[in-house]
């Protein structure tokens, strides 16, 4: 009797595992299947949005660009220029310095496009007054083989988004009040968590940089943009709520951008933006690198773009480099301490969606480089 007892317990603890197990099995076959579902219906949105935007903004449609020296379709790339798309505080001041020797050291020209002097400078390579050199750098400089008939090879190299922001804010906080990227609010009076909702994505940003943003021919549309937006500050970090305040002359090109995209861009645009740049990163760049490969990032470069990254810059073969490349990377435990203030910030999260998903696609197509490059 109680042998047939535990073989009916046995039985039934049999049969409800395997009704657990069933059950599981079924709700994540139901939850892959709903966001299968979900993904389909973004991109149906998407898609269906995409036209329009690129009729609204059509400089989103990159022209003469090289693709990914990896990923492509693996031929010799034809290049005209090299043009590194420098981010703030992600080691650029380091590149900058190295194509500087590489340019004294192969004896060639380079141009430079900063926030100081990118619309006089652009209209003069629109109006084929100057050729452009082999070698171009800077945050505006994204966009510039849209004008010409040449080929680019263009190159970036990122960080993880929340390092970045609190690194830009130390920045601005402690160092360079004056940088452009330090105005439109004083660091030294706002928390990190502020300065990155004021920040926000930076590099979605570039991505989407169209020079004549900061000319006079759209002065009327960022005008609207500023009165209507209501956290929109003069270049001293003041609240705009009249004319009198609004000086376009002073406020910096990367704001122009910001406001632009905030006013005139509804959130299914911006994610609509956001599917299109991620779907395109490896046609428009030929490398992308990381600050935390570094040197690996030096190695892709050198051996696509045929110019000696690697040889003239490593930093692990040189102490001085080095030395300026970690000093960046200082006040360990401070840092630390705003990671988790931002980190599991919601508001914070929405503020660097775009660039956090820039970030972690740019992650994937490195290592894609790195497993191809030592295929070679």
């Amino acid at each position: 009797m109680m042998q047939c007892i535990r073989c009916c317990v046995y039985a039934l603890i049999v049969c409800s595992m395997i009704c657990t197990i069933t059950l599981i099995e079924w709700h994540n076959k139901e939850s892959r299947d709903n966001r299968s579902k979900h993904r389909l219906i973004m991109n149906s949105s998407h898609d269906n949005i995409l036209p329009g935007l690129l009729l609204k903004c059509p400089w989103m449609k990159r022209n003469n660009t090289l693709h990914n020296y990896y990923t492509g379709h693996g031929k010799p790339l034809h290049i005209h220029t090299v043009d590194y798309m420098q981010v703030p505080k992600i080691a650029s001041g380091t590149m900058k310095g190295c194509m500087r020797k590489i340019k004294k050291n192969m004896s060639l020209t380079m141009a430079t496009f900063t926030y100081k002097d990118i619309p006089e400078k652009y209209m003069k390579y629109r109006t084929l007054e100057k050729p452009f050199p082999p070698l171009v750098l800077g945050g505006f400089s994204f966009g510039l083989a849209d004008i010409s008939n040449l080929s680019f090879a263009y190159f970036l190299v990122l960080r993880e988004p929340y390092d970045r922001i609190i690194s830009h804010y130390e920045h601005c906080r402690t160092r360079n009040t004056k940088d452009h990227i330090c105005l439109h609010m004083n660091a030294k009076e706002v928390t990190v968590k502020q300065w990155a909702i004021h920040v926000g994505s930076y590099v979605f940003r570039q991505l989407f940089n169209n020079v004549l943003l900061c000319t006079t021919n759209y002065e009327h549309y960022i005008r609207k943009a500023a009165l209507g937006l209501p956290y929109a500050r003069t270049v001293r970090g003041e609240l705009i709520s009249t004319t009198t305040q609004l000086n376009m002359a002073e406020m910096q090109c990367w704001y122009k951008h910001k406001l632009y995209l905030d006013y005139y861009m509804t959130s299914s645009e911006h994610e609509a933006m956001l599917q299109y740049v991620l779907e395109h990163l490896e046609d428009w760049f030929t490398v992308v690198g990381l600050l935390n490969e570094y040197s690996m990032t030096l190695t892709l470069l050198q051996e696509a773009v045929k110019l000696p990254f690697a040889t003239l810059c490593d930093p692990s073969s040189k102490h001085n480099e080095n030395t300026r490349y970690n000093s960046t990377v200082t006040k360990t435990d401070m840092v630390d301490e705003l990671r988790k203030q931002l980190i599991n910030d919601n508001e914070v999260y929405k503020a660097l969606y775009y660039d956090i998903r820039i970030y972690n696609k740019v992650e994937q197509i490195f290592h894609k480089q790195k497993t191809k490059y030592l295929e070679l």
